[in-house]
């Protein structure tokens, strides 16, 4: 019996520490009865309302777009140069235990203050051509490409599975994000504790061809991995066997965000 009345008393005990605890919890947002006054979805910015298709692709659409860009993702300082170039990276490679081809080419361009590039991977079927193009899939691969897309195929991952996209008759395409743009910047602190970036945004990757310093506007890599993808689907326009008029971008994560952007 004692050692019941023990039990009862340390269960209460943890119910009223437990309701203690909650008590202790800041409020959040969701906490409010009220929900939070987001802007109208179908109203212009000006008040006036969304009614129809033409009034979402004539107005509503730009100002968000433009919105978003200026508040959220940055300024682009270009979009496709001028002097994009594509060039192969070795021979063509077949995998004929999977019926499917693997090209690489090196993206190349220039701005104002260097150089950049980076290299774009695709998978597609044998029997892709041009009087057969295939629809394709563009990867903004945000993960390790050994372990989670092995580009000799030598190891598997359900990340990536080019054997089964190319089964189904579709071709897929990926790049690296961090050859656009890196994901993260650790910084190090010196003696005097002044903080220093290893690895500073803006004196390299594909900013520090365009612009010497960041600005409250310019682009994140959100906006860069994006751009990445508008350039491989610049490349995917001049190969015949890959239909351009078809294609979806992917991602993971943050890569799925930087898809929807793209």
């Amino acid at each position: 019996m004692k050692g019941h009345l023990y039990l009862f008393a340390f269960a209460i005990g943890f119910i009223l520490f437990a309701r203690a605890g909650q008590q202790t919890v800041p409020m959040t947002m969701y906490d409010h009865a009220e929900p939070v006054k987001l802007p109208r979805l179908m109203s212009n910015f000006d008040g006036s309302p969304v009614e129809h298709a033409d009034d979402w692709e004539r107005k509503r659409r730009p100002e968000l777009l433009a919105y978003f860009t200026k508040n959220v993702y940055g300024e682009r300082p270009v979009e496709r140069p001028a002097d994009l170039t594509f060039a192969p990276v070795g021979a063509d490679r077949a995998f004929p235990e999977a019926d499917m081809v693997r090209k690489q080419v090196r993206l190349s361009f220039s701005g104002p203050r260097g150089k950049g590039s980076f290299v774009a991977t695709a998978f597609l079927p044998r029997t892709a051509s041009a009087a057969k193009p295939v629809p394709t899939f563009v990867l903004i691969c945000n993960r390790a490409l050994e372990k989670f897309a092995d580009l000799e195929r030598r190891t598997k991952s359900e990340f990536f599975p080019p054997e089964e996209i190319v089964r189904r008759g579709y071709a897929v395409v990926l790049f690296k994000n961090t050859e656009i743009a890196q994901d993260e910047y650790f910084p190090s602190f010196g003696q005097d504790g002044t903080c220093v970036l290893q690895d500073p945004p803006f004196t390299n990757d594909v900013y520090a061809c365009w612009a010497p310093e960041r600005t409250e506007r310019s682009w994140g890599a959100i906006s860069a991995w994006a751009w990445g993808a508008s350039r491989v689907l610049d490349w995917i326009e001049t190969v015949p066997a890959l239909d351009a008029k078809r294609v979806a971008i992917v991602g993971h994560s943050r890569g799925g965000k930087t898809a929807l952007w793209a």
